[in-house]
């Protein structure tokens, strides 16, 4: 840090490394443990600091955030809310905000924008179902993560909002994102309110600008408050959705389970004149318990990249890829954003296709006949800090078990096999072998010394107490290696050089 500022070089145990950007809050700083691995830190605005209050309300949205469902978050790793200036770190994901790709690459084309539709309405629904409320969702704050969407800036700035600085004028949301009682100045603000920005959110994916789009502040809130949206080349049942969103009065806007349950029914086909908007069953998981008041670190914080242990959601498959005509696919961009979850969402490689005709090369997928691909060159391994399973009775005494910081990915490591089973994936499986009687291509598997393979199984491997293997780390059991990458995992035999990496968008079998 430039030693001329005001910032701190380290926040308890974290080396501060550079600034990431500044919000309503505080400032978001990139910072490293002492194994290397990179988080987000908020480190408060001096002025919250002294807000008589402020600490506790604090206090209280970390515990929050850390109670919001793990799949939909970037885990809370550590918080001081009694430090001179009070702070939070959370994991740091690489990927572009939603803003900065539409900005960048243009407004997504219809499958792209179905499956963030639905992504979002699962996220949404758990998060309320956890009984949080973003209260600022907004296209900045969505991340395209590989494994899935993130919603950042979460929860902690309710914290902000009964001190000095709000009740003398200052604003908390962005104008054109806030729902009418937002813009109204009403302090009770529930689900419903995250609804019509959802709504919002979903016009300018698909157009690049808000429905409420206006020359001035003044002007975006008026509109909100008054106007009808401006929902542009909306069409078919996410148009539905996204005009039932927008209602004015908050009690006759869906709720995100009815949104997730109109968009699962038909696709996001087009609406009959009958369609409703309906709850599908419950597929989340029931909120877990609260963090009690003395599990907030103070400082001394978890282990690095153990959070408290959550659980992703039972998606339904995203929306078919388009035709071969128009299959640009995302394809993630090499600009890092700092994932500052004061809790989160999640979907990334998620099919996101443009309104262009240019082509992006699809990634390999392997077919049904091909053999395994030759072991690939240079060092997976290089960056990563491993541990080994035998000594770190972190993942285990008999072998080692553990998930994906998105949860997506869940992992067994034995002295027979290796496994890694996948939740959601959108990839194309090769057809069922004939002597496979369980359920064919959810995850990947490597036995012996042969290459790695899909896997045929009845059980999975998921389970909500396992640790988190957070990305940049790896453990070895049995001449096995796996690295946990925002990229996936991958394990390989370290003898023959044989294995696989599994990702929610793809895999390879080497």
């Amino acid at each position: 840090m430039d030693p001329a500022s005001d910032e701190p070089t380290t926040l308890g145990r974290y080396r501060v490394q550079s600034p990431l950007g500044a919000g309503g809050m505080g400032r978001v700083l990139l910072g490293v443990d002492d194994a290397g691995q990179r988080v987000a830190l908020k480190l408060v605005h001096r002025e919250l600091a002294a807000d008589p209050g402020f600490r506790e309300r604090f206090r209280r949205e970390v515990q929050m955030a850390a109670s919001a469902p793990a799949w939909f978050t970037a885990p809370v790793l550590d918080a001081d809310p009694d430090a001179e200036r009070p702070w939070l770190a959370t994991a740091f994901v690489d990927g572009p905000s939603l803003q900065s790709y539409v900005t960048t690459q243009g407004p997504l084309g219809e499958q792209g924008l179905a499956a963030l539709a639905e992504r979002m309405a699962d996220g949404l629904a758990a998060l309320h179902a956890a009984g949080l409320v973003h209260r600022d969702l907004k296209p900045s704050n969505v991340l395209l993560a590989d494994d899935g969407p993130r919603l950042i800036d979460f929860g902690i700035s309710r914290a902000a909002d009964t001190t000095s600085l709000t009740q003398t004028g200052h604003v908390m949301g962005t104008p054109e994102y806030m729902s009418p009682e937002q813009a109204g100045g009403e302090r009770d603000i529930g689900p419903a309110s995250d609804m019509f920005s959802f709504g919002s959110l979903l016009v300018f994916a698909a157009t690049g600008r808000s429905p409420f789009a206006a020359d001035s502040a003044a002007a975006a809130l008026y509109r909100i408050t008054y106007s009808e949206p401006d929902l542009g080349p909306l069409t078919g049942r996410v148009r539905e959705v996204v005009h039932a969103c927008l209602t004015k009065d908050p009690a006759g806007r869906p709720t995100a389970s009815q949104v997730r349950g109109l968009l699962r029914a038909a696709g996001a086909a087009a609406p009959s004149p009958s369609s409703t908007l309906v709850d599908v069953p419950a597929v989340v998981p029931a909120p877990p318990a609260p963090v009690p008041l003395d599990a907030v670190p103070t400082g001394a914080g978890w282990p690095a990249g153990m959070p408290p242990a959550g659980m992703y959601p039972a998606y339904d498959a995203a929306p078919p890829p388009p035709p071969p005509a128009r299959r640009p696919w995302l394809v993630p961009v090499a600009v890092a954003v700092a994932v500052l979850l004061l809790a989160g969402i999640g979907l990334g490689a998620f099919l996101l296709t443009r309104n262009r005709d240019t082509t992006v090369a699809q990634p390999p997928v392997p077919s049904a006949t091909a053999g395994p691909t030759p072991a690939p060159s240079g060092d997976p391994v290089a960056g990563a800090a491993i541990v080994d399973a035998r000594s770190d009775g972190r993942f285990g005494t008999d072998g080692a078990r553990f998930a994906t910081p998105s949860r997506n990915i869940a992992c067994m490591m034995s002295a027979d096999e290796v496994r890694c089973d996948v939740a959601q994936n959108s990839w194309k499986t090769p057809p069922k072998p004939a002597d496979c009687i369980g359920d064919y291509g959810n995850g990947a598997r490597l036995a012996g010394t042969g290459s790695g393979e899909l896997t045929c199984a009845g059980d999975t491997v998921a389970d909500p107490s396992l640790t988190v293997l957070a990305y940049g780390q790896g453990v070895r059991f049995a001449g096995v290696v796996c690295i946990s990458r925002e990229t996936g995992m991958r394990c390989a035999n370290e003898s023959t050089g044989h294995g696989f990496r599994v990702a929610r968008a793809s895999y390879d079998l080497f």
